[in-house]
């Protein structure tokens, strides 16, 4: 599907026990995986599993019509915002897709 050139891999909370979340990410090209894995990277202090926004290219929101309140996809796009907000360092392209 990638022609080999790019890897990829997916994660979701019910595969079970698998290497970190950043250490996966920083060894793929492409990485899908569920709003409540990327927050859960976003705030964890292990560096196995710590992975920053800035380290992404594009990310992805299915759904996006979710993202209000305290929806996980929300609070994601809060620390997005905030590091936007402060110009430190370049951030990724966020598309919305919805229904």
């Amino acid at each position: 599907m990638l022609d080999g050139r790019w890897t990829m891999t997916t994660l979701s909370g019910d595969m079970g026990p698998r290497a970190g979340f950043g250490h996966l990410a920083r060894c793929h090209d492409l990485l899908i995986c569920t709003a409540e894995l990327l927050q859960m990277a976003l705030t964890s202090p292990e560096e196995e599993e710590h992975l920053e926004l800035t380290a992404f290219s594009l990310i992805v929101v299915d759904e996006c019509h979710h993202t209000h309140k305290d929806t996980v996809y929300n609070v994601i796009m809060s620390q997005y915002l905030e590091l936007k907000l402060q110009r430190a360092q370049p951030l990724p392209q966020v598309l919305g897709l919805t229904a």
